[in-house]
């Protein structure tokens, strides 16, 4: 508005940028019920140089990037990183989940059993998970299915009941049932 001030004034940059903490991982990113971690890798980039750096409260190398916690982890775990500049502090966090996984694939046989369910093809943790699949030249959707329940057994020794998702009738597909565990 004319005022003839200019950037910078008052002991501020001529360009200041936040401080963010762009990115925050953790590795592995889930783990299975009833399994342990030995530790994890925990990895940031952040928008600038800090002037603090913080990992759950404790101060960490301001050129630090990347950090190893031991554990074992059996049960979800939560990290947070805070990094401060001259002026603001800001912080972000990340979480180790332990899920369940989702079992999709071919079976010989139904009822099918823990060892059944371990030996399907593919496997996903369990968050939001759509499986799809074409067996001939039908899509499963076009088919009628069959909800069950198992009590299933991880490798990991944690058991809980799992629904089974299993086609009617007869599978034009050599291979066996096509089922869904979840």
């Amino acid at each position: 508005m004319g005022s003839g001030i200019n950037y910078p004034f008052y002991g501020y940059p001529a360009v200041y940028v936040d401080p963010d903490i762009v990115t925050l991982d953790v590795e592995p990113a889930a783990a299975e019920l009833g399994s342990s971690v030995a530790y994890v890798s925990l990895s940031w980039s952040l928008s600038k140089a800090p002037t603090a750096l913080k990992l759950d409260g404790v101060a960490i190398g301001l050129n630090e990037t990347v950090m190893v916690e031991e554990g074992p982890f059996t049960t979800q775990q939560s990290w947070k990183l805070e990094m401060s500049d001259q002026f603001r502090t800001v912080n972000k966090k990340v979480t180790l989940p332990f899920l369940n996984k989702a079992y999709c694939g071919f079976a010989e046989t139904a009822p099918i059993d823990s060892d059944g369910i371990l030996a399907l093809a593919a496997s996903e943790f369990a968050v939001g998970l759509e499986f799809s699949a074409t067996i001939g030249a039908q899509e499963i959707s076009e088919v009628e299915f069959t909800l069950s329940s198992v009590s299933f057994t991880n490798p990991s020794g944690y058991t809980e009941k799992y629904t089974v998702l299993a086609l009617n009738g007869p599978v034009p597909d050599p291979n066996g049932t096509f089922l869904e565990i979840f």
